[in-house]
């Protein structure tokens, strides 16, 4: 057990390459051929979603200088940052570990891709949570580690160039991580029934596949989608208790210039009839009523 355990970690790449390095990397893989047949089967899983949202804000933390995915989105405001800046480009410089948004700034917040290739996946993901208002959408991409790319993916050497040295997290594991982080899983999705060669496809093919793939294999699939709604219970204040008044306080009528009228007040507690103190007097009272 050990012995396999140490052969799969010699066959897992290690090597991670700085952010704005893996960022032009995985920007030119996303123009090879493999790479936009992926990029076209993640829009097809993203367009019937992200077109339904409601929201004035968005924001795509990804792993390259990919845009598309944000142009079915309604959102007034669209933002994707870069790590680094480069001669005639629009898009903002950031770090996506340290975004200089406001928190609960963004309705909608798409991770295309970045957790596969960060330094620290969980610091990303406390960050998007960050930024996401209450109730707002997060989209998650990812690859998934148990398909023919997360295959191909351990049998490649280390040192590898992108998209092969990235993590793959599972789906599972990021359930656990969206959970902790008070997000409600709404839908996960898996497509991509691709081998991971580095070929042009055929769009008859390309659709083939996939719907044999979704029959079949779904769960099998090169990469994920996972939608979730952030959900914050709301707390129930605590109302202080006022002490309780031994008698209601009960107020008569006033005059014009404010003074209570005489006699309009009523009493603010009825203690019963009083007793003069002995018998006698009682029974003298009622032979006096008498004549």
């Amino acid at each position: 057990m050990s012995l396999f355990g140490r052969n799969r970690e010699k066959t897992r790449p290690q090597k991670e390459l700085p952010p704005s390095q893996s960022f032009a990397a995985m920007s030119d893989w996303f123009r090879t051929p493999l790479g936009e047949a992926l990029l076209h089967l993640e829009q097809q899983y993203l367009k019937p979603r992200t077109a339904r949202l409601f929201g004035y804000h968005m924001l795509q933390l990804g792993c390259s200088n990919v845009r598309l995915l944000l142009d079915d989105c309604p959102a007034a405001l669209k933002v994707n940052f870069v790590p680094d800046y480069q001669p005639g480009q629009l898009s903002p410089v950031a770090d996506n570990e340290s975004l200089p948004l406001g928190t609960e700034s963004m309705d909608v917040v798409l991770i295309h891709h970045a957790l596969d290739f960060t330094p620290d996946s969980h610091r990303l993901l406390r960050e998007a949570s960050r930024v996401i208002t209450a109730g707002g959408r997060l989209f998650v991409v990812g690859f998934n580690p148990w398909s023919t790319w997360g295959v191909s993916r351990l049998l490649r050497r280390r040192g590898t160039p992108p998209p092969w040295n990235g993590r793959f997290l599972s789906v599972l594991r990021l359930i656990d991580w969206l959970t902790l982080l008070d997000f409600r899983i709404e839908d996960i999705n898996h497509g991509g029934f691709l081998l991971p060669a580095n070929r042009s496809f055929n769009a008859m093919k390309r659709e083939r596949y996939e719907r044999l793939g979704q029959k079949l294999f779904a769960p099998l699939g090169c990469f994920y989608v996972i939608e979730a709604r952030k959900h914050r219970i709301p707390i129930t204040p605590v109302m202080s208790r006022w002490p309780r008044l031994r008698a209601p306080v009960i107020g008569g009528r006033l005059t014009d210039n404010g003074t209570v009228v005489p006699g309009s007040g009523l009493p603010t507690r009825y203690e019963g009839p009083k007793e003069s103190g002995g018998g006698s007097q009682g029974t003298g009272s009622h032979n006096n009523r008498k004549q």
